[in-house]
């Protein structure tokens, strides 16, 4: 038999090879993972992998920390030494710690959820001295730990195939380094589960091999028959008669006890704790339970099979003669699977070793880099580091450490006794000095307030919202910090229960009966062996990929669609072609007047909203006193109030997002909020953490939310809140289609997410859809108020990191406001009641109202309010466009009165003209129920080169109209038929509400009517003196913006010289109908043209004592004709009305130009030449 099993270069080969395959390999997953899922290694990310880690992966890196060099080749050489107890003790001992170590794992998530190593903890409760300690011993143990994984792996490698052991220690990290350095915690992690998955592989296939096909020995019997002749030649001292299978066996037991003793060591390894970090509260126990039982199974199952194999084997001629030496060495595995599966067998063994050599070291080097990076540098060298610069630390920490650990490189009785006195004088001293000196009353909230997720706002490629889903971490919900307590003592029982199975009631008996294993019992054993191994096998490597198939699902379909993560971008709308009979050329046009009088579309659209009710925000980060009753927050108490009266002052729409916990906590109060006009949203059961929720959290929280407000709308409750049709994840982050999935199942017609999370203004298909509205943190109260938000400040770089005083929100919220009214889109503003809680920050809150009102009241916002805009509400894109003129290109078959080639102008309703129909059959078509008009939800408008049209619809142009005056024959038709219903009649004095574009064509209107004298009103002085070079002797009113109405009508008559006989209001805003109203004669009349919101108060009593009339024009009907007369005959000159002229080509420079205040736009049409 040659002198090594395989040559050198099959040592090379495993190293370098699988080691720049793992490097390269996590290399390229980190750029994909980077691609398509956005996953940028910041510090935190680099050491705690977002604390996410699901249960499986944490039972996997668990099974993976635990098994290195030595759990493969001691446990086997055990086994060989002294039978089935070997393998048992050597299992069972380094067992029961990891089910020890989940209770401490447990009281770390919950004491300090934002640590990044244990030794922070050590740091702040037992002070620089204590620290310092820790981080000694730690390191010590570390250094050793390396030195052994390194110089055993080596020596294992130099055994089996020659090569240079010096050689084998320095190249066995070089490959650990790069994927650590590329991937951090989650690339150990990873490579974890790859390597159990092998270790897994090889112990299934040894239990096969040796106990059902191998041509030497291939069953139970043969193995059975094997070792007890085995005991006859080489009998086992201490063990009952000799024997190889009994679990009496003296120096079997004292090695357990050993082995117990001295693992208990791993209190102060790093690398544990920092597993027990990277996992998601929810998955601390089972990870560490399943872990632990899944990895007794290597040690049992592994030297149970190829130890005893080894042992069986001796003297036959396939098996290699073991020596003395070779025990030392641990050579006993590889020897008995050479002899079973060939020259394979032994280069698997070899693999085995690399993978657990490579996940310990790995594990090592991530751990004391974080131990270096935040214990030593950033809590003494450079405490105000940022992310970035922790970063870099912890990459420098990863290569230092390897090279220290390349440098660096007994009897029984007395090892029991050296460990067992370590392990028992730790405890005895702690309880002799807290007696000596008293225990220290120390307050652990300080290990949540004093430790903090790092900021990594300086770390290029992440993302604000990824930054405070970190920040989030360092809070728990008060269901994850209930959860941890609660599975501290389910540890504690589980643990305490399994030590017994373990050290007690599983051995024992057989070791105090001396009993040895009978044919059958051992058949059992083996199939207890089996059955442990398949198990644990599979819950390994199945339950990671079932937990993150979702995740995998997504990442493959990204990388192969080539789908990138969405990023914020601007709502875009879709114009398509449709209609019948007719086909025309357009020029279409949109208007100025952001009112939009069919109520179709908004351009600069507001939500005003407000989030967190009561003391669920101090029950979330744990601040609620406990002597303190619930439902009794002074923010609900003392701020609502306010707030529902400066809403109400103000007129403002708003939406308030409540936790469902509320509903019986604080009834009145919503009631009060409904009964306001506010829309009650949902804010989450009790405002959890809605990224930390997995599928089966976030599913029971809509139960428990929706079914609590259920019982409330059909018990004493009824009325409260009928149902919720929006919802806000606290945090802003939703699960993507999951969350959208149970949104629709529970009725949900919005979500708000945050717009940092990629979430895009939609208004997306159909009556099952769910329109999103995104909220940006600019325009949240609390990333100026709350030191929470500092790095995301920073990382913005337009705010210092401290805390920000309410007059820098008041700035920075309407430069957001007006931002949006000049380019258009979607803005939520949002409010937390418990931050309001000074006359700064309320007045702050009623500066924002107060701007948001005035704004309205120039005609440039709309409200956006649960999903829709009035009664009109848009479920899909739509196009725009209702003024349009052009010229036949094309006729249909019935076509009888025009050809191709006639100009006309479009009326752009189309009723349905059925003599069943009496609106239609009594010449008022505008009121028709079914009447189609363009650009009205859900019929696309006519802003297109190409559209069809009935004929009926369409108007002759003569010579003497240009296709500019064809489309605003359209706005004119509405204040002809306005000034037609109103009575308008020579020489009445009139006032016109608003210098928009209705109003404009409503004075010229008026002005050829004979009206006299004519007053026009508005607050833009631009838009007066359009009025005054429309129609030179109207007399224009600038209304004031702080004054009320009474005090605006009186500016009126002053300038009508008498109180108006007629008032014709275009605006619909309610202070400007006031005004009307108050300016108005007895017995006259205020006819409102303009369109409002739903729900407006009006001065019932002055209306009733003056016998004011007060109507109201919907559309027209019939009025083309005398509005294309009008213009023709010059009594109407429409063409000064168009300020701004476009291409179709150039349309979105054209709405630019129609929302943008300083452009000074009237009508901008869009022209196709």
């Amino acid at each position: 038999m040659p002198e090594t099993i395989l040559p050198q270069g099959a040592g090379y080969g495993i190293i370098l090879g699988f080691g720049a395959l793992f490097a390269l390999g996590m290399w390229y997953l980190a750029t994909l993972l980077a691609r398509f899922q956005n996953e940028v290694q910041g510090s935190e990310m680099f050491m705690t992998a977002k604390r996410s880690v699901k249960t499986g992966l944490v039972a996997s890196a668990v099974v993976s920390s635990w098994t290195i060099a030595a759990t493969l080749l001691t446990s086997s050489t055990w086994c060989y030494e002294y039978g089935v107890s070997g393998a048992y003790f050597y299992g069972a001992g380094a067992t029961v710690q990891i089910f020890v170590f989940a209770v401490a794992a447990m009281e770390l998530k919950r004491r300090a959820p934002g640590a990044h190593t244990f030794l922070e903890l050590a740091r702040i409760r037992y002070g620089k001295a204590g620290h310092v300690v820790f981080i000694v011993y730690s390191t010590i143990y570390a250094i050793i730990n390396c030195v052994n994984i390194l110089v055993g792996g080596s020596a294992v490698f130099t055994a089996l195939t020659g090569m240079n052991v010096i050689a084998g220690v320095w190249l066995l990290p070089v490959g650990v380094v790069i994927y650590t350095l590329t991937g951090g915690i989650k690339a150990t992690i990873l490579t974890d589960y790859s390597h159990t998955v092998v270790i897994y592989a090889m112990v299934l296939a040894g239990l096969f091999i040796v106990y059902t096909r191998s041509d030497v020995l291939g069953s139970p019997d043969i193995v059975y028959d094997r070792l007890r002749a085995a005991a006859k030649i080489a009998p086992v001292p201490g063990n009952a008669g000799g024997e190889y299978l009994t679990m009496h066996s003296q120096d079997g037991v004292l090695l357990g006890v050993v082995f117990w003793c001295a693992v208990f060591g791993t209190t102060i390894d790093v690398q544990l704790f920092q597993k027990a970090i990277t996992a998601d509260p929810s998955a601390t126990l089972p990870g560490y339970m399943i872990g632990g039982l899944s990895w007794f199974s290597i040690p049992f199952c592994l030297a149970t099979t190829f130890g005893l194999a080894a042992r069986a084997m001796q003297g036959l001629p396939e098996m290699h003669t073991i020596t003395s030496r070779d025990i030392s060495q641990g050579l006993a595995l590889p020897y008995a699977a050479q002899a079973l599966m060939g020259t394979g067998g032994a280069v698997f063994v070899l693999l085995m070793i690399f993978m657990a050599c490579t996940a310990g070291f790995s594990a090592d080097i991530v751990s004391v880099a974080a131990v270096f990076t935040y214990d030593v540098y950033g809590a003494y060298i450079n405490p105000t580091a940022s992310g970035g610069k922790l970063l870099k630390m912890s990459h420098l920490a990863v290569v230092i450490w390897s090279v220290l650990s390349i440098a660096t490189t007994s009897n029984i009785i007395p090892l029991i006794i050296g460990n067992g006195v370590s392990l028992i004088l730790g405890a005895l001293y702690s309880i002799i000095c807290t007696f000596a000196f008293g225990a220290d009353d120390f307050d652990w909230n300080r290990l949540k307030t004093e430790i903090h997720v790092a900021d990594d706002s300086d770390v290029k490629g992440l993302t604000s919202e990824q930054i405070a889903q970190e920040k989030s971490h360092e809070l728990l919900t008060p269901e994850q910090d209930r959860d941890l307590r609660q599975g501290k003592v389910k540890a504690m029982i589980i643990a305490t229960v399994l030590c017994l199975v373990f050290v007690i009631i599983w051995p024992m008996p057989m070791y105090g009966t001396k009993y040895v294993f009978s044919r059958g019992f051992f058949k059992f054993w083996v199939a207890l062996t089996f059955l442990w191994a398949f198990g644990a096998a599979f819950t390994i490597t199945i339950m990671p990929l079932v937990e993150g198939r979702r995740t995998i699902k997504l990442f493959f379909t990204s990388m192969i669609f080539g789908k990138k993560p969405k990023e914020s971008g601007a709502l875009e709308g879709v114009f398509v072609e449709g209609g019948e009979d007719s086909e025309h050329r357009s020029s279409g046009q949109e208007e100025k007047d952001a009112r939009m009088e069919e109520r179709a579309v908004a351009r600069a659209a507001f939500a005003f909203t407000i989030d967190n009710m009561g003391e669920v925000a101090d029950l979330d980060r744990n601040l609620w006193p406990e002597s303190q009753p619930i439902g009794s927050h002074y923010s609900v108490k003392e701020v609502l109030p306010q707030f529902l009266a400066l809403l109400k002052k103000y007129d403002v729409p708003a939406t308030y997002f409540i936790e469902s916990w509320n509903l019986t906590v604080y009834p009145d109060a919503i009631k009060q909020i409904a009964s306001s006009g506010i829309e009650v949203a949902w804010h989450a059961w009790r405002h959890e953490a809605w990224s930390k929720l997995d599928e089966g959290a976030e599913r029971d929280n809509f139960t428990r939310s929706f079914d609590a407000m259920s019982d409330l709308a059909t018990g004493e409750g009824k009325g409260l809140v009928d149902h919720y049709r929006g919802f806000r994840a606290p945090g802003g982050i939703i699960h993507g289609d999951r969350t959208l999935k149970l949104c629709r199942d529970h009725g949900l017609t919005y979500i708000s997410p945050s717009a940092e999370q990629g979430a895009v203004v939609s208004l997306d298909g159909g009556k099952d859809s769910i329109a999103v509205l995104p909220f940006k943190w600019r325009t949240v109260d609390a990333y100026y108020y709350m030191d929470a938000f500092s790095g995301l400040r920073k990382m913005k770089g337009e705010l210092p990191e401290k805390s920000q005083g309410s007059d820098v929100l008041v700035r920075k919220y309407i430069e957001e406001i007006d931002k949006v009214i000049e380019t258009g889109g979607y803005l939520s503003t949002l409010f937390h009641p418990f931050l309001t809680n000074t006359p700064e920050r309320l007045q702050a809150m009623e500066e924002v109202m107060k701007h948001l009102a005035r704004r309205r009241e120039e005609g440039d916002v709309h409200f956006w309010k649960t999903g829709g805009i009035g009664d009109s509400v848009i479920h899909h894109d739509l196009g725009l466009g209702h003024e349009s003129a052009g010229i036949i290109i094309k006729t249909g078959s019935n076509v009888k009165r025009l050809k191709v080639g006639d100009r006309v102008a479009l009326e752009c309703g189309i009723p349905c003209s059925k003599p069943t129909c009496e609106a239609c059959r009594t010449g008022r078509y505008n009121a028709c129920p079914d009447i189609i008009f363009y650009s009205s939800p859900p019929v696309h408008g006519t802003l297109r080169r190409y559209h069809v049209h009935p004929e009926a619809w369409l108007h002759p142009l003569p010579d003497s109209i240009s296709y500019e005056e064809g489309a605003l024959l359209e706005p004119l038709s509405v204040a002809l038929a306005g000034i037609e219903r109103s009575g308008l009649r020579l020489g009445d004095p009139l006032v016109i509400c608003g210098a928009g574009p209705i109003g404009l064509v409503s004075l010229l209107a008026a002005h050829a009517a004979g009206a006299a004298p004519i007053v026009i009103t508005d607050l833009d002085q631009n838009r007066l003196a359009m009025a005054k070079s429309l129609v030179p002797r109207v007399r224009t009113v600038q209304i004031q913006r702080d004054a009320d109405a009474k005090a605006n009508a009186e500016l009126i008559k002053g300038a009508l010289g008498q109180e108006a006989k007629l008032v014709i209001e275009c605006t619909g805003v309610e202070s400007s109908i006031h005004t009307g109203i108050y300016a108005s004669r007895f017995g006259g009349s205020v006819f409102v043209i303009g369109v409002g919101k739903d729900f407006q108060q009006i001065p019932f009593m002055h209306v009733s004592f003056r016998e004011i009339d007060l109507r109201f024009q919907f559309r027209y009907k019939e009025t083309y004709p005398k509005a294309i007369m009008l213009v023709s005959e010059g009594l109407i000159d429409l063409k000064p009305l168009v300020t701004h002229r476009f291409t179709l080509e150039q349309g979105r420079e054209a709405f630019e130009a129609a929302s943008n205040p300083a452009a000074k736009a009237v009508k901008v049409q869009l022209l196709d030449d």
